[in-house]
């Protein structure tokens, strides 16, 4: 059965034009169909464009993390699996090096490869109990105020139990994936890729009272805004797309049901990538 790849590079790099175009190339002698997206069918010239009915078997991106959350983004509907190039300084997602790409797609296509699942976080937007916004993340939301807007307040519960009230920037709610990237900076504790429940992180609140709360992977956190401080509430997804509400009434977060497959050529140690990327020099032995 011939098999079907799409190729996604960051920022319509030229010279990832030229690395895609040499492993679509090996793919194409390997009897594989080939594709790139619209957006960059001019950067790697020579291959076609994806139509939007296809259905990839694998997705090749070249860049970093940041490449991958876009990919994920645009296309996880595809139900295909997603293999990162690292090209890009972290690689947390990403799955081989640029010198492996070539050992990598061979061995994703073959079977050969590590397929690790990521659970994706959910959020249902409600205002005057209509739901306005229903839409998915792989690394984290975040629940906050557009820049120059006033404090927001929102009640936290978990599984319909008050936890706290804070008044700050917001609050993010990252899946173990996105316990590396926003939430960490925030002061959110790093989380195996294993663990399926959410974490909670406040930003910049004005009480030294709130923290980090981590929750299992059936609970149900939501997010109150209380009547008499609604307000303009952005929500942004991934960092890569946001959506404002005026005046919401609550948001409900919940480990979505959907997953996504990151393929990786090996099954690199994630704590090994946490004290490269983190700890580098702090290691003894």
């Amino acid at each position: 059965m011939t098999k079907s790849i799409l190729f996604v590079l960051k920022d319509n790099n030229e010279q990832l034009g030229e690395a895609a175009f040499d492993l679509a190339s090996r793919c194409t002698h390997k009897g594989c169909n080939v594709f790139v997206t619209d957006n960059e069918s001019s950067t790697v010239s020579g291959l076609p464009a994806m139509d939007i009915n296809e259905r990839p078997d694998l997705i090749v991106t070249l860049g970093g993390d940041g490449t991958i959350l876009r990919a994920v983004r645009s296309f996880r509907s595809k139900a295909a699996p997603f293999l990162g190039i690292k090209l890009g300084k972290l690689g947390f997602l990403t799955g081989a090096t640029l010198e492996e790409a070539r050992e990598a797609i061979d061995a994703a296509l073959e079977g050969r490869a590590c397929i690790e699942k990521r659970n994706l976080v959910e959020v249902s937007i409600y205002k005057d109990e209509k739901l306005v916004v229903l839409e998915h993340a792989l690394n984290e939301i975040v629940a906050g105020r557009p820049a120059g807007a006033p404090l927001i307040t929102t009640r936290l519960k978990i599984n319909g139990h008050q936890l706290y009230t804070t008044s700050g920037d917001g609050l993010i709610i990252s899946s173990s994936t996105g316990s590396t990237a926003y939430a960490l900076s925030a002061g959110g504790p790093i989380m195996s890729p294993e663990f399926d429940g959410l974490v909670v992180v406040p930003l910049a609140s004005h009480t030294l009272i709130q923290r980090a709360v981590v929750t299992g992977s059936q609970e149900i956190i939501t997010l109150d805004f209380p009547d008499e401080q609604r307000a303009l509430v952005e929500f942004s997804f991934d960092g890569l797309s946001t959506v404002q509400v005026h005046k919401p009434s609550r948001a409900v977060f919940r480990v979505a049901q959907e997953t996504i497959s990151l393929i990786k050529l090996d099954s690199r140690l994630f704590y090994d990538t946490v004290a490269s990327e983190f700890f580098r020099g702090q290691q003894e032995g």
